[in-house]
């Protein structure tokens, strides 16, 4: 699947999760709109052509076990 991947700070988070032991996932809006490839409002005002979330906006994520 092309564009599933989070940008690099959400990816540098989520490493520094799992190297303290715990887990980290990327949920909500960013998850839906990248997987139906819905570009939000912003995303296409940047973007015209681009069918993917802007990557730094409205990122959650949910941290288990630290």
């Amino acid at each position: 699947m092309h564009g599933t991947t989070p940008p690099p700070f959400v990816t540098a988070i989520a490493s520094g999760v799992r190297d303290t032991g715990g887990r980290a996932l990327v949920v909500g809006g960013w998850v839906r709109d990248t997987l139906l490839s819905h570009a939000n409002q912003d995303a296409r005002l940047a973007n015209p052509e681009s069918r993917t979330p802007d990557p730094g906006k409205d990122i959650d994520m949910e941290v288990f076990g630290i």
